[in-house]
C-alpha cells in the first residue's frame, strides 16, 4: 500500500549521498541524507539498522520503495553498495524515472538465475528488458551502478554490465530511489549500505565514499600505443581532504608510482610513463593512507582509429544496431559529445554533439560496421581498440580540405584534427568517402579527386603524423544517380594516390570482386559484416598493428 508522500527539500550539490547513519529502527524518511534531500516512502519503507538501510515490511513479498527528486534532471548515475542476506534471495536494487507505482524502471539483483535485471514497469505491466547472471554470494557487499542517459539504461555489478538502449518510457521523469522486497522475520532482510547519485554518466565527483574524482582518464578511454607497445597515461583530478597528500597511481595491476607530491584537494596531476599495452583498472591513492583510494575500470592502451567520410562511415542505414564481442576486452568510443564510453551503435550518435559541423541529426544513423571491425581487430591483436567518429553524411571531398586554421572546429578537417589531438594521438584515419563525388550531377573527376585526396592525406600526415587509409566505393543503382564509369574513376584516383603518395594506404574495395550492395547504403547485417570483413582484411594486410 502506498504511503502519503512526504515533502522533500532539495539541496543542489554535485552529488547526493546517504550512508544511512542513525538510531536503529528509524525510518530513512524520518532523517536527512548526509548530503541532499529527504527520502519519500512510496511503498512501505526502509529502516536504519547498524548504519545501513534495511528492507522493512509486514508480509512476505512486500515491496519497499523510497524515492527522491533528482536535482540533476533525468540523466543521472546512481550507485548503491548492497548485501543480500536473505536465503530466499529476495530482490534489491535501484528505482529510476519513477512517476508512480505503475510507471518506472527498476534495476535489481535477486542473486538467483538471471538475477541481474532491468525491468520496465509501464501502466502496471512489468517487462524484463535485459538480464545477466553474475555470481552474488550471501553476506557479501557488492556495488551496483545504474546510469540513465537519454533512452539508454546501463547497469553494472562488478565486471558484469547490462544495457537497454530503447528506454523511452517515462524518460522525462526525475524521481529515483531504492527498492527491496521483504520476507518474514525468519529470514534476515537484505540491506543497502550506501547510496550515491550524481549528474550524467561521468565518474562520481569527489565525496566521502570516493575521496578521489578523476578528470582524466575516463572509463573506456584508450590510449594509442607507440612503437614500443607503450603509452603515457596522464592523470588529473581532485580529492576530499583538509590536508595535503602525496598521491600514487598504477595501471592494470602494475607498480605503484608517485605522481604528485604535497597535493591539495583543489587539484592534482601526474603521469604514469611508459605503461605497457593492455586494459585494466587505473588506481590512485594517498601514499600515507592507502585506505583512501579510487579505481577506474576499463582504461586501455591499444589502438585508436578516426572515422571520416560520409554516410556509410556515419552508419546511415536501416540495419539494426551492431555490437562487438570479446571475452575480456572492452572497445572504446570518443563520442560526438567529447565523452569516452564503451563502443555501442549508433557509433556516430548526434546526442550531445559538440562540433555541429558533422552533426547528422535527422539521418537514420543506426547500425554500422565499426563494432564488427572492433571484434576482428581485438581478436587479432589481443588489445583494446577505440573509434573517434567525425564523418558527415552527403559530403564531397572538397569540404574536407583544410583551411588556414587546421584546428578550426567549424570545419570538417579542423574538427577531425582537434578531436584526434584530444584523445592523445591515433593510429590512422579510416576514410570511406567518394559517393558524392561519383554522382552524375556532381561528378568531380579522377584528376581533381586525386589532387584533393593528396592534399587531405598530406595535411593529416603533417598535423597528426598518421596515414589515411582510403576505402574504394561501390557502384549503386538508386538515387542519386551514378555510373560504373564514375565509380571506376573515383576508385582509380584513390588507387593512384595509394601508389604515389606515402600518406595514403590501401583500404577495402567495396566494389570488387563483388559489390557489397546494390543500394547506396549498407542496409543489412550481412552487408555490414561484409564491409567490416573487407576493412579488417585491408588493415591486416598493411601490417600496421
Amino acid at each position: 500500500m502506498l504511503s502519503t508522500k512526504l515533502l522533500a527539500s532539495a539541496k543542489i550539490n554535485s552529488y547526493l549521498l546517504d550512508q544511512f547513519s542513525g538510531v536503529n529502527g528509524t525510518l530513512i524518511t524520518a532523517r536527512s541524507m548526509d548530503t541532499g534531500e529527504l527520502w519519500t516512502a512510496q511503498s512501505n519503507n526502509f529502516e536504519i539498522n547498524n548504519n545501513q538501510a534495511r528492507v522493512k515490511g509486514i508480509l512476505s513479498g512486500d515491496v519497499s520503495i523510497a524515492t527522491l527528486t533528482s536535482p540533476f534532471g533525468v540523466d543521472v548515475s546512481i550507485e548503491i553498495k548492497f548485501t543480500q542476506q536473505n536465503s530466499n534471495r529476495r530482490k534489491i536494487g535501484i528505482v529510476g524515472r519513477w512517476t508512480d507505482s505503475s510507471n518506472y524502471w527498476r534495476v535489481e539483483s535477486s542473486g538467483t538465475g538471471n538475477g541481474f535485471r532491468i525491468y520496465e514497469i509501464n501502466a502496471g505491466t512489468e517487462t524484463l528488458r535485459t538480464f545477466a547472471n553474475p555470481t552474488i554470494a550471501l553476506n557479501t557487499e557488492y556495488t551496483m551502478r545504474a546510469t540513465f542517459s537519454g533512452n539508454t539504461i546501463t547497469a553494472t555489478i562488478g565486471a558484469t554490465t547490462i544495457q537497454y538502449a530503447s528506454a523511452t518510457h517515462n524518460n522525462t521523469a526525475t524521481t529515483f530511489g531504492i527498492y527491496g522486497a521483504f520476507d518474514p522475520p525468519s529470514n534476515v532482510p537484505d540491506i543497502i549500505n550506501d547510496f550515491l547519485m550524481w549528474r550524467g554518466t561521468s565518474t562520481p565527483p569527489a565525496n566521502p565514499l570516493y575521496p578521489f574524482s578523476l578528470t582524466s582518464p575516463s572509463a573506456y578511454q584508450i590510449y594509442q600505443r607507440n612503437g614500443s607497445n607503450q603509452a603515457n597515461i596522464s592523470i588529473t583530478g581532485t580529492f576530499v581532504a583538509s590536508t595535503t597528500h602525496d598521491i600514487e597511481a598504477r595501471f592494470n595491476g602494475g607498480t605503484w608510482v608517485t605522481i604528485a607530491t604535497a597535493a591539495n584537494g583543489s587539484g592534482f596531476s601526474g603521469t604514469l610513463s611508459n605503461q605497457a599495452v593492455g586494459q585494466g583498472a587505473l588506481e590512485v591513492r594517498f601514499v600515507d593512507d592507502i585506505s583512501k583510494n579510487y579505481s577506474l575500470a576499463y582504461v586501455g592502451i591499444g589502438d585508436v582509429f578516426v572515422i571520416a567520410g560520409q554516410s556509410n562511415a556515419v552508419g546511415v542505414t536501416s540495419a539494426a544496431l551492431q555490437t562487438y564481442s570479446h571475452a575480456t576486452l572492452k572497445a572504446g568510443l570518443f563520442g560526438n559529445d567529447y565523452h569516452w564510453r564503451e563502443l555501442v551503435d549508433p557509433t556516430d550518435s548526434a546526442v550531445g554533439q559538440v562540433d555541429s559541423v558533422s552533426d547528422d541529426t535527422g539521418m537514420a544513423a543506426n547500425g554500422s560496421y565499426w563494432p564488427l571491425l572492433a571484434t576482428s581487430i581485438m581478436a587479432s591483436t589481443g588489445l583494446p581498440v577505440a573509434f573517434v567518429p567525425t564523418a558527415k553524411s552527403a559530403t564531397a571531398i572538397l569540404p574536407w580540405l583544410p583551411g588556414s586554421d587546421h584546428q578550426d572546429r567549424t570545419t570538417l578537417y579542423g574538427s577531425m584534427v582537434y578531436r584526434s589531438l584530444q584523445v592523445g594521438g591515433v593510429k590512422a584515419i579510416l576514410w570511406h568517402q567518394g559517393e558524392s563525388d561519383a554522382t552524375i550531377n556532381n561528378f568531380t573527376g579522377a584528376t581533381t579527386y586525386n589532387s584533393r585526396l593528396d592534399t587531405l592525406a598530406n595535411a593529416i600526415a603533417t598535423d597528426l603524423n598518421v596515414k589515411l587509409i582510403s576505402a574504394k566505393i561501390h557502384k549503386w543503382d538508386s538515387a542519386p544517380s551514378t555510373s560504373q564509369e564514375n565509380v571506376d574513376e573515383i576508385n582509380g584516383a584513390i588507387v593512384e594516390a595509394e601508389g604515389d603518395n606515402i600518406n595514403v594506404l590501401a583500404g577495402p574495395n567495396f566494389d570488387s570482386p563483388t559489390r557489397v550492395t546494390s543500394g547506396l547504403h549498407f542496409n543489412t547485417a550481412s552487408e555490414l559484416q561484409d564491409a567490416a570483413d573487407r576493412w579488417w582484411a585491408a588493415i591486416n594486410s598493411l601490417a600496421i598493428l
